[in-house]
């Protein structure tokens, strides 16, 4: 289209762009959303003050964070990122510049941040793009984690933390998804997911979890710990076949009987789940009524 002259395209508003073309000298008035396959991101730049999505596909390569953040934060106007990678093994980031950026954690607002980390990716790709992004305050946050290499998947918290060991899920609503992990990786079975979300994200009020192989609550979860629940409204669970009866139980009876009205959680979702049995089920919502429903595994 370049060659032809074929650049003044007064009413696009969405662009694929995956190859390496310069578009600082195309006429895009009403561009806003624009995907993009790996380091064919320029145009991010060129457009930053109109584009209000961006979609960035990062597959078999090393990740520049500092570069994807920086072009981010100057999108003023950007309301949805998404950004996926694939089979990435390195991240050659130099965070150091971000410093200004990142010293606000969560400042800058943006309404949908979601994060896909797939086939075979390894934390040393993903966890300084976690770092770079850090500034950004998401009203809906979504991470999906599927088919991770067989090294790294053993090391669970590793994949929902920052380099600095912060949860990096971080919004008003939160959903994550794990696909793909095996039963053998034992360390996705014991890491507290729920309250790991909870005590880094205090301003979450719903949270929708599909994990079949997690555990959700610590253990030792302290009356202090509960506190951390403070602002969850909503929880759904879907196909977590570890969820433990012990651990809907906790929840029901730290977050719903005896809540004041309005306060603790006002529905709580559970999607077959295959640890828990329907006689517990039944004894839970005689507890807390209509506030718990489920739906059983066909």
């Amino acid at each position: 289209m370049q060659e032809i002259g074929f650049t003044d395209l007064p009413h696009l508003q969405v662009l694929d762009h995956h190859c390496d073309v310069q578009l600082s000298s195309w006429n895009l008035p009403l561009l806003t959303d624009i995907r993009g396959w790996g380091h064919h991101v320029t145009p991010l730049f060129t457009f930053r003050n109109q584009l209000t999505t961006v979609e960035v596909l990062l597959e078999s390569q090393h990740v520049d964070a500092t570069a994807l953040a920086l072009a981010v934060y100057s999108m003023v106007n950007l309301k949805h990122l998404s950004v996926t990678i694939t089979d990435c093994q390195e991240n050659y980031s130099d965070l150091e510049g971000l410093e200004p950026v990142l010293k606000n954690g969560h400042s800058v607002p943006i309404d949908t941040l979601e994060i896909t980390v797939m086939e075979y990716s390894t934390y040393s790709a993903v966890g300084p793009l976690y770092d770079a992004l850090s500034f950004l305050f998401a009203s809906m946050f979504n991470l999906t984690l599927e088919d991770l290499s067989d090294y790294d998947a053993n090391r669970a918290g590793h994949f929902y933390f920052t380099t600095k060991r912060k949860m990096f899920p971080y919004g008003s609503a939160i959903n994550i998804k794990v696909l793909g992990v095996s039963n053998e990786n034992e360390q996705w079975r014991t890491f507290p997911l729920l309250t790991s979300l909870v005590t880094d994200c205090s301003i979450a009020h719903t949270i929708r979890i599909e994990a079949q192989l997690t555990a959700f609550l610590s253990q030792w979860n302290s009356s202090n710990e509960w506190g951390y629940f403070a602002a969850l409204r909503h929880l759904r669970l879907t196909r977590c076949d570890d969820l433990a009866e012990w651990e809907l139980k906790a929840l029901v009876a730290n977050l719903m009987i005896g809540a004041e009205p309005g306060m603790g959680l006002q529905s709580l979702e559970i999607t077959d789940c295959r640890g828990i049995s329907e006689e517990c089920l039944l004894e839970l919502c005689d507890a807390v009524g209509p506030k718990l429903t489920w739906n059983g595994r066909s």
